[in-house]
């Protein structure tokens, strides 16, 4: 009899992959900073020079941008890899309701979130400066990207996350940099198309 109840509750719970994404994602709602720091990636701890107190740093700030709905957390896996992304909504400072994703996928190491501090400070840019996220497109994204790097750079630079990381090769993108990259790709997305030659 034990073995059915152990086969009946095994058989219920979610696979690894989705159940660590849930897992990052309610860390994150419940501000265990511990528990996130689990997640990062060696990327981001050695870029960031990651601590708990940093994570903790961040959490507060995301919170008090972004307050939590209800807590339930929606797990995605995307199909054909082994990554899954962990959902939740948020009420923003302009009381819009944002979706942030913690996405999470196996590696040698376990289960890592590659990319997490990234993905927040980018989400945090929308969240700041997006008065209605349902018309989210890409020159919005780029717009808020560059106007939180300008006004939040310096700030975040003192708290110990002196830029971007988009690519573990080419190392953080300072906040001023990171700020004129989104600026010209704006500009190029907003730039008159050509007529095309019949």
């Amino acid at each position: 009899m034990a073995s059915v109840a152990s086969w009946v509750v095994w058989r219920l719970q979610p696979p690894p992959l989705e159940r660590e994404a849930a897992r990052l994602a309610g860390c994150w709602f419940r501000g265990d900073a511990a528990c996130v720091l689990a997640y990062a990636d060696e990327a981001d701890r050695v870029a960031y020079q990651l601590d708990e107190a940093k994570v903790k740093v961040l959490m507060s700030e995301s919170i008090a941008v972004m307050t939590p709905e209800d807590g339930r957390v929606e797990v995605a896996v995307q199909p054909g890899t082994s990554t899954a992304v962990g959902s939740t909504r948020f009420r923003s400072i302009r009381g819009r309701s944002i979706g942030a994703g913690f996405l999470v996928t196996r590696t040698p190491e376990g289960y890592r979130s590659p990319g997490l501090i990234t993905s927040v400070l980018l989400t945090l840019s929308v969240a700041h400066q997006v008065p209605d996220l349902t018309k989210l497109d890409g020159a919005i994204k780029l717009r808020a990207w560059g106007q939180y790097a300008r006004e939040q750079g310096p700030r975040w630079t003192k708290a110990g996350f002196p830029g971007i990381l988009r690519d573990p090769d080419e190392g953080l993108i300072p906040w001023e940099n990171w700020a004129a990259s989104c600026e010209a790709r704006l500009a190029r997305a907003l730039a008159p198309r050509k007529p095309t030659q019949p």
